[in-house]
């Protein structure tokens, strides 16, 4: 709920982050730019591991997120026609971007939110996307129904195709995440696994 509200307040019509002029990081204000994206993030991990001296596990797992991906990327374009990929330019929004448990303080007047170094404006839809897979955090169904809800009810968007993108680009976001976490790995973080990244990847959002 206070997450909602936060979105809400920052978008508000009366609002300094109105003055905003740029685009988020990575922003996903078409369809063929959150294929861009994924490729540019595997092109990024198959330099990595020709440098980088690797087990087999690594490889094997680069392999099989190539061709996850590659699916993901055929579903998508096979999409690419469909109304609600029409007119996003009123559709987008102020985003924090990398919003989540993970850039949030708990403190006495409620929730405050951090790092905004990403922001600027993207596509509810890929906002939405990355809160509900965020490795850190899987939400349950519960509570993704609870949340679009919630936005819904905010009126953030002059009408609701973003939902439609969302269901979209799910799979197509799961493996750039994939991507991130195996680059991780890579270069050395202790708390992303194999075994973390392959069960993220079997995962269904």
């Amino acid at each position: 709920n206070q997450l909602c509200n936060f979105l809400s307040e920052i978008n508000n019509e009366g609002n300094e982050t109105k003055n905003i002029k740029v685009n988020a990081a990575d922003a996903c204000l078409s369809w063929k730019t959150t294929i861009i994206e994924l490729k540019r993030r595997l092109n990024e991990l198959e330099k990595l591991l020709r440098v980088t001296p690797q087990n087999k596990e690594a490889v094997t797992n680069y392999e099989n997120i190539l061709n996850e991906s590659k699916k993901c990327i055929r579903g998508l374009e096979g999409k690419k026609t469909r109304t609600h990929w029409k007119s996003m330019s009123d559709q987008k929004i102020i985003s924090p971007s990398d919003m989540g448990v993970h850039n949030t303080l708990r403190t006495q007047e409620g929730v405050k939110f951090i790092d905004f170094e990403y922001a600027g404006y993207d596509d509810l839809a890929k906002l939405v996307t990355d809160i509900v897979i965020h490795p850190e955090y899987q939400l349950n169904k519960v509570k993704v129904e609870c949340l679009i809800n919630e936005l819904l009810g905010r009126g953030l968007t002059n009408d609701e195709a973003w939902i439609s993108r969302y269901e979209d680009i799910k799979e197509t976001r799961r493996c750039i995440w994939q991507t991130i976490m195996l680059r991780q790995y890579i270069k050395g973080d202790k708390e992303t696994t194999i075994d973390r990244i392959v069960k993220y990847g079997n995962l269904k959002f």
